[in-house]
């Protein structure tokens, strides 16, 4: 570097001064040559660190402490059974979206067949329980007084949480499988022939609705839309992301997130199954074959994008890690 330097301190220098430069430089070595000296007289330690250094710098070779073998995990909890209720027939090994809900001092529960039940969440003590006769697809979700259900026969219910009665029920396109969101005055829907809509918390009447293509094929399930401010985020089975405006489903922006590939309709396949995490002004989706993207809330553009994992389901997220469940081999 030194050699470097003068020549290049001679080069844009005119001829006359040249033996002033070289002199100059005869004096910086002298200098550098005492420094090197003085250095030495620490120790050699002292020299090897430096080399160690200055060789870091130019290197290519990879530092780094390599990651931690992995190791079976251990278990630090057991769990104790307090209660065992049954809830009639569960899901009935169907792949649907019944999941218990919690809510002032209840647990509510359903089963595919249409039974419905409040239970003490203490003891399992039976609250009430009504039967409503329907395909119950998704649910419940609570908010405040009222219970949400979806069914495979393309109703959405509202129920008291008090009683279990009937609130309203509203007939929409197709099969409900992602759960019901409450925003403010309105229960979002969506359907699994790529239609979403908003309805009045109050009595189930239509808000607004939009609808999207869907590839022929796709991977049975939903995410649900998350709502963020005044926008709503919906990924579809096309591998489309996009943003609307809760109050009335103007579209704000869409973007193609996860892109197809292959000549089969399987091949194709770039469902966006999970629901959508906010964090930071950032939206994180998983899909099917095309990974996990990092997406920004602003207008949609793709921050990064990792298509090393296959996803079937949804992501979970903490303070700095994502993490999710993995979908088999290809």
């Amino acid at each position: 570097m030194i050699k470097a330097s003068f020549s290049r301190l001679i080069f844009f220098s005119e001829r006359g001064n040249y033996k002033k430069v070289k002199g100059v430089a005869a004096y910086l070595m002298r200098k550098i040559l005492a420094v090197l000296f003085m250095v030495s007289l620490s120790g050699c330690a002292t020299i090897t660190g430096m080399t160690d250094a200055v060789g870091d710098l130019f290197s290519d070779s990879d530092n780094s402490e390599p990651p931690a073998e992995l190791t079976e995990y251990q278990s630090e909890v057991k769990l104790e059974v307090l209660w065992d209720e049954s809830d009639g027939d569960g899901n009935d090994e169907l792949a649907v979206n019944l999941v218990p809900a919690i809510a002032d001092g209840r647990v509510i529960i359903a089963d595919r067949e249409g039974l419905i039940q409040a239970r003490n969440p203490d003891d399992g003590e039976l609250l009430w329980e009504v039967e409503t006769d329907l395909p119950i697809s998704v649910g419940p979700v609570i908010d405040n007084e009222l219970l949400f259900f979806g069914t495979s026969k393309a109703e959405v219910l509202a129920l008291s949480t008090e009683t279990g009665k009937a609130v309203w029920k509203h007939r929409v396109s197709s099969e409900v499988l992602a759960l019901p969101v409450v925003a403010e005055d309105k229960v979002l829907i969506r359907t699994i022939d790529g239609k979403d809509l908003a309805l009045n918390r109050a009595d189930g009447k239509q808000v607004w609705a939009i609808e999207h293509n869907t590839p022929a094929l796709s991977i049975r399930g939903d995410g649900a839309p998350v709502v963020v401010d005044e926008s709503v985020i919906i990924g579809y089975a096309n591998g489309k992301l996009v943003a609307v405006n809760l109050y009335d489903g103007a579209y704000i922006w869409e973007k193609s997130i996860a892109i197809p590939r292959g000549r089969s309709e399987i091949d194709r396949l770039t469902d966006i199954n999970g629901t959508p995490i906010f964090k930071d002004d950032t939206i994180f989706v998983s899909s099917y074959k095309n990974g996990i993207s990092a997406v920004s809330l602003i207008d949609g553009e793709v921050l990064w994008r990792n298509e090393s994992i296959s996803a079937v389901q949804g992501l979970s997220a903490d303070y700095s890690y994502l993490y999710l469940s993995d979908a088999p081999p290809k």
